[in-house]
């Protein structure tokens, strides 16, 4: 092994052609496909040594071990994580996340950990399942199992996960064609020197830097603008998001009367069937 360690510090550009010269000695490298070994022989010596390599499938066999969730599974699965105190996000692929804002405790528990392992699928059911759910786009055979599977994980994602809230953060996030806004850093800062300015300027004033996610999830989709605002202008935004805050809930509570879903109008067949049957 110190042999090996030696050549691969003095290793020269005529590697890849089977030679490696340290301090000048050149060693015949032979690949023997059959057997998947490496031999190093000295010329001079005579002496060789044989590395053999070993493929490790244990990645493999454990993702194949990675099964469908039954309806039973998904129910149970669901009820654990929301008596931890979780739920989920709308994102492409749902992320658990607190119900209360402020706390990430649910994340160091036992139980968490013990959810993780028993149902790795979780995560990419759900995706496929809700999409299916709120849109109606057809789900591929044995992606969650029979159609029986589907329709009865379909009723259960309906009961205990798409509330108003949750359809309404759904869209947001898939069908707005613009960047939308997700978090604001920011940080104060008092000036007390200027080029070209003697006396201290003595200004304070805010950089907050505005954190935007693309609504497309097939790029590095996070965009940050860093804007400066003082005293005046938060005072000015916090009025203007006042406002919009409530024109929000306006359309909220608007859309909240409307029917949950378009009936769809008849077809013409279906309107003839009924003048005729008049």
């Amino acid at each position: 092994m110190a042999e090996e360690n030696h050549k691969k510090a003095n290793e020269s550009p005529d590697e890849g052609r089977g030679i490696v010269e340290p301090r000048g000695e050149a060693y015949e490298v032979t690949f023997k496909k059959s057997t998947g070994e490496l031999v190093i022989k000295d010329p001079k010596s005579g002496h060789s040594m044989t590395l053999r390599g070993k493929v490790d499938e244990t990645i493999e066999e454990e993702d194949q071990e990675v099964k469908q969730l039954t309806p039973e599974e998904l129910r149970t699965a669901l009820q654990r994580l929301d008596a931890l105190g979780l739920t989920w996000t709308a994102d492409n692929v749902p992320a658990v996340k607190p119900k209360e804002t402020g706390t990430d405790s649910p994340f160091f528990a036992e139980e968490f950990e013990k959810l993780r392992e028993d149902y790795p699928s979780l995560p990419s059911e759900l995706s496929v399942i809700i999409g299916h759910v709120l849109t109606g786009h057809e789900i591929p055979p044995n992606i969650v199992g029979s159609e029986d599977d589907l329709e009865k994980k379909s009723a259960i994602v309906r009961e205990m996960l798409i509330t108003p809230r949750y359809r309404s953060e759904f869209f947001f996030k898939h069908a707005i064609k613009v960047p939308y806004l997700i978090d604001i850093d920011w940080e104060v800062v008092l000036k007390l020197s200027e080029r070209n300015v003697r006396d201290i300027p003595g200004v304070s004033y805010a950089l907050l830097s505005l954190i935007f996610r693309e609504p497309s999830p097939t790029r590095n989709n996070r965009q940050t603008t860093t804007v400066a605002v003082d005293e005046y202008l938060v005072d000015r935004l916090l009025s203007i998001m006042s406002d919009v805050k409530d024109y929000l809930v306006r359309a909220r509570q608007i859309n909240d009367c409307l029917p949950e879903r378009l009936e769809p109008e008849p077809t013409n067949n279906a309107t003839n069937d009924q003048n005729q049957s008049a």
